[in-house]
């Protein structure tokens, strides 16, 4: 019995790569302001998060209104924020990079 893989080559590949540029002196600054302001100002972002976790995109929007943002919020927001800039797995649909 031969069991020897058998390979199709193709004339074209599909090459994944993260939703967003990297940039490390972005993540370096990483701070409240800058999660925040990429959070409200990223649509593409903010759509990714909500239908990633409804819940937590409207707890967060809620805790921004009100000026009353906590360490967990931050966090999570951070997580999705690293996520979204270095990772080519995507979380959901709007994180595969099309428009």
């Amino acid at each position: 019995m031969n069991n020897k893989a058998k390979y199709n080559y193709f004339n074209t590949f599909l090459l994944r790569t993260p939703s967003s540029n990297f940039d490390q002196s972005e993540i370096l600054k990483l701070d409240e302001t800058v999660l925040v302001n990429y959070f409200t100002n990223n649509s593409q972002f903010s759509e990714a998060v909500y239908v990633a976790s409804k819940s937590f995109y409207y707890q967060l929007n809620d805790s921004i209104e009100k000026d009353k943002l906590n360490d967990k919020l931050l966090f999570t927001l951070a997580k999705y924020f690293l996520r979204f800039k270095t990772r080519c797995t995507p979380l959901l649909v709007c994180f595969l990079g099309f428009p």
